[in-house]
């Protein structure tokens, strides 16, 4: 993979799959937190020199020689001299850096400052990325537009769909051969280069009729969005008036179409009012499946039930072989340490030791490699109080 800027906004729980296998050469996660304004700024450049440093030391611990831990880490001392780079950051930074492969993330959240190196790269701020730009999708839908969104909780993104009409009459135009020849566009007006709206003539003026055509509307829109959301999973909403949105669920084949709709004309409103209506619809949705799986752990975990666990020991080795549905890791907080998959164990540090990564870290990748939904949560919030707690599928 060629050196990069990975965009905030970019990323989702699907795109970490590069990152999260074990490599078989050495890896180097540098974290550190940046600042926009003031004095601290200016720091920022020396304490990634420092912490770039510390990998080196680490990987020449680890048996390369410094010329190669050298190139690793060379796109990292590039960042340091780059005054273009320190004035655009965030409130944190995670370097990913290893032979032939380097990516720079901007945080939008706090860190710590960490350098570690390992075979697996430190993936759990990603995780809270993802969890913070997890993706959802806007149907807008009048008579006379139709426009498809993904969105985030941070960003609205208008998507062209092959096939999707833009408004009633061009999904009406050739529905049938005897409604071609009831339909035009209109001859110019006196304003130069604007033209009529499509208008219809004829049959086709009673409420029954009107209402067939919007179900003929709605399902040629659902049929195209069908092929564009064909394995997608985030939620989507309907942004329409309420007979509009209802036709389209009643048509819907969609599982994840929420019961309730951004109400009221879109075209009255811009893209920045429909996504922030349709993101007060959607967070309590994500916000329930969290808090459902939280509840479910913590009373499993009550009950002493083998279905569930808040011990490290027992969990990589589950993460390992695909037993675990879900897992809680504290994004704040690591537990130092190896994992040995031949042995089956589990060797835990109380400070980070040479040839250590992040646990947790383990454990989440190991999850997510099986399937598994992971959850990184702040350390207080995880069910049992401990730093981690899985779910088992048996």
């Amino acid at each position: 993979m060629p050196e990069r800027e990975a965009l905030v906004r970019s990323i989702g729980t699907s795109d970490l799959q590069s990152f999260i296998e074990q490599r078989e050469n050495w890896v180097a996660s540098v974290l550190m937190p940046t600042h926009r304004v003031g004095a601290d700024v200016q720091q920022d450049p020396l304490r990634l020199k420092n912490l770039l440093t510390k990998a080196r030391e680490q990987l020449v611990e680890a048996g390369l020689r410094t010329v190669q831990a050298d190139e690793i880490l060379a796109p990292g001392h590039r960042l340091v001299t780059d005054d273009l780079f320190w004035s655009h950051q965030d409130h944190g930074l995670l370097l990913l850096l290893t032979e032939g492969e380097s990516e720079y993330w901007r945080l939008p959240f706090e860190v710590r400052d960490t350098s570690i190196v390992a075979r697996r790269f430190h993936i759990k701020p990603l995780l809270t990325l993802a969890q913070q730009n997890r993706e959802f999708f806007l149907l807008a839908i009048s008579k006379n537009s139709a426009r498809f969104f993904a969105c985030t909780p941070l960003q609205i993104r208008p998507v062209s769909v092959r096939g999707m009409p833009k408004s009633m009459a061009e999904a009406l135009q050739w529905d049938d051969p005897q409604r071609q020849l009831q339909f035009h566009t209109g001859s110019s007006s006196t304003t130069a280069g604007a033209r009529r709206a499509a208008m219809f003539h004829g049959q086709g003026v009673g409420k029954d009729d009107q209402k067939a055509n919007m179900l003929r509307y709605v399902h040629a829109v659902e049929t195209a969005l069908r092929h564009r959301l064909n394995g997608a999973r985030g939620p989507l909403v309907v942004a329409g008036v309420d007979y509009v949105a209802h036709g389209y669920a009643s048509v819907n084949t969609y599982a994840n179409l929420l019961d309730k709709n951004v109400s009221g004309n879109p075209d009255d409103s811009s893209e920045a009012e429909l996504h922030e209506r349709a993101w007060g619809i959607v967070k309590p949705t994500f916000d329930a499946q969290e808090r459902d799986q939280a509840d479910r752990c913590t009373e499993l975990l009550g009950r002493g039930e083998a279905r569930a666990s808040r011990a490290l020991e027992e969990i990589l080795p589950a993460a390992f072989d695909g037993r675990v549905e879900v897992l809680f890791v504290a994004s704040n907080h690591n537990v130092w340490g190896s994992w040995d998959e031949r042995a089956r164990a589990v060797d835990r540090h109380d400070e980070q030791r040479s040839g250590d990564e992040d646990l947790l870290n383990v454990a989440a990748a190991l999850s997510l490699q099986k399937g598994a939904t992971v959850y990184p949560v702040p350390l207080g919030e995880i069910p049992g109080e401990g730093d981690v707690a899985a779910i088992y599928r048996y």
